[in-house]
This record gives C-alpha cells, structure tokens and sequence, in this order.
C-alpha cells in the first residue's frame, strides 16, 4: 500500500512544480511585453505631442497692428456685444430652427490673387486648433460655423480664434460664425490683453485649461444626451451659405488639402467641358485619405502614392468600413500621372489626425 502512494505523491509534486513553473513563466512574459508597449508608447506619445496642431506659431511673434490681420465685428475684441437683429435662424428652417446664427463674428476679406473656391467647415471647441493648420495649406478663402453650447465654449473658441488673428496672416482670408440654442445668450468679454505676448500654442492652452477646466484639446466619443446632439448638418449649411464664392468644398475641419487644390481645381474645370444645361449644379468628390499621424502631411500626389505603397496611407476608414469610402477607379487613379495639370481623378484631401495616443493607422 505504501509503495502505491509513493508514485502519486511524486506525480503530484511534479505537477505542482511544474504548474508553478508555468505561472511564473506567463507572468514575467506578460511583464516584459508590458514593459516593451510602455517604451513604445512613450515614444510615440513624445513624437506625436511635438506634431499639435499650431506648434509652428512658437516660431512666429505677434503682429503690433492694434486690429491684427482679421476684421473683427461685434465689439471684438474686447467683448462681444450684438444687436437682436443681427441674428439669424438656421438655412434648413429659418426663424422656426432650434439653433440660431451669428454670422461674420470675424468676416473674412478676398483678394484678387485669391483661388475663389471656399473650404466650408464646422468645429467645436475640440477642435479649434486644427484652424492653424487649416489656413496653411488652403490658399482661398475659409467659412467656419463654430457649435457654442455654454460660456466656456464662446471664451475658448474666440480666445483661440483671436490668438490666431495676431499671429497668422492668412487668417484674413477666414470668416467666423456662431451657431448656438435657440434659448443660449453669447456674452464674452476678453480676460487678457488684446494681442498676445508671443504666438506659442502651449501658453495659450495653460490660459485656457486650469485645474477646474475640462477643456480637452482631442475630441472623445462621449454618448449624447437628448438635448445635447451636436448639430452638424446645420453648421455644415451654415458655413456653405455664408461662403462668398461659387464653388464650395464642404469638408471637415481634419481635412488637409493637397498642394494648390483651390488655384488647381479652377483651372480643371475651365477645360471641363459640358452642355450648359446639364452643369447647372455640380459636384466634384474629392477622394479623402489617411495618413499615419507619425507622417509629415503629403503635399503632392507622388508624395501620398508613396506613403500607399509602403502602406502608411490608406483611403478614409479602409479599416472601419471597407466599401463605405473606396471610390470608383481607385486603382486607376492611382496610375494616372500626378503632373501640374490636374483632371477630376487628381485632386485628393488628407484626413491628417494629430493624435496622442494611437500609433497605427487609423
């Protein structure tokens, strides 16, 4: 009997030993794998934070004109002041909308060297600081429908917006409109001095975002509430009618055009031949890519083309919904000769995201 039991005993053990052996295995494992992605995103957290949109104005110094480069309306820049009359319902419903507009809070000025095609584009205060970015590589004029919900959102957006003026001169080029609740009054006073200090984007988020604020710079996917839908299609419509050109292109405000597209589409369609009647209305889809956000932005086709091949670029949410953005003739769009004069399959945008925490493509 004895004998009998002496062979389990030392299975027994043995298994344990081994079981053992086994964890102890899996738990270091796991912890050099943790070790290896918390270099990794540090890294890439490190690289990423030095890409924030407007991180190119710490290299620039404030205009000393008083009324800087944009033309401000409404008492700006010291305060906001408007009349009942100066308001407006939105363009879907008139005065029978929940939402009202203030148009031209900052109303932008075309020269005559100006492409005439209009970047039409809406924000929240999520993502003002993309509008520095924005003004760099389109070279017309910009329509903007900013959504106001509170105080907070009034101070940071014109905060930001007037940093702008001071310090980017193609901010002339912008218009600014408001769009908020029907039952919402805008108030804003100023709390600082009128130009800043130096144009540096980090001095400007520290005013912006004390101990108290929520203020995040990155959009998060929150759940809505019932009486608190972000209403994009009316600030989509609104910065569409209050363009002054006759082409618009109507996009979000992620989106970076390529190199010269407004002075470039122009020239396409004067050699776009079509019967008068049946170009009464028409639309050119501009095909809309992805690029990793460790990237420099392409400015030219050859540019992208490359970053496709070696797989850093993709068409918008290849990887979220294969057929929803795959354009017809993708793959003959991508032969076709990326040379100065542009055709309808030339022209592209990049949905260029400046992220900090992911690392792949989007």
């Amino acid at each position: 009997m004895l004998n009998n039991q002496r062979p389990f005993k030392s299975r027994f053990f043995s298994f344990l030993i081994t079981f053992f052996l086994f964890v102890l295995f899996f738990l270091l494992l796991n912890a050099i794998q943790t070790v290896k992605v918390t270099k990794v995103n540090n890294i890439i957290v490190e690289n990423v934070n030095s890409r924030l949109p407007g991180e190119y104005l710490k290299e620039i110094m404030p205009t000393s004109s008083e009324d800087g480069y944009c033309k401000l309306n409404f008492r700006l820049p010291a305060q906001l002041f408007y009349s009942k009359d100066a308001i407006s319902g939105s363009p879907e419903f008139e005065e029978n909308s929940p939402y009202h507009t203030l148009h031209d809070v900052i109303e932008g000025r075309i020269d005559q060297d100006q492409p005439e095609v209009t970047y039409a584009t809406h924000l929240t205060k999520e993502f003002v600081l993309y509008i520095s970015e924005v003004v760099r590589y389109w070279e017309g004029p910009v329509s903007i429908a900013a959504y106001v919900a509170d105080a907070e959102d009034v101070k940071l957006i014109l905060e930001h917006m007037l940093h702008f003026c001071y310090c980017i001169p193609e901010m002339s080029r912008v218009s600014l409109h408001l769009v908020f609740k029907k039952d919402f009054q805008l108030n804003f006073t100023s709390t600082r001095t009128i130009a800043p200090a130096n144009c540096d984007i980090l001095n400007l988020e520290q005013l912006n975002s004390g101990p108290d604020s929520d203020i995040s710079y990155f959009a998060e996917e929150k759940s809505p509430s019932n009486n608190n839908w972000y209403p994009i299609n009316v600030c989509r419509n609104v910065a569409r009618q209050a363009s002054y050109t006759e082409y618009v292109l109507v996009c979000d405000i992620e989106l970076m055009p390529s190199e010269n597209l407004a002075s470039r589409f122009l020239e396409m369609t004067d050699t776009f031949s079509c019967l008068e009647s049946s170009c009464e209305k028409r639309v050119f889809v501009v095909p809309v890519f992805e690029v990793e956000s460790t990237e420099n932005i392409p400015r030219t086709k050859a540019q992208l083309l490359d970053l496709i091949v070696s797989k850093k670029a993709v068409y918008f949410h290849q990887f979220t919904c294969t057929h929803c953005q795959k354009f017809p003739g993708l793959e003959q769009w991508k032969t076709t000769d990326p040379g100065d004069a542009i055709t309808v399959r030339d022209v592209y945008s990049i949905h260029f995201i400046f992220n900090q925490n992911k690392i792949s493509l989007f």
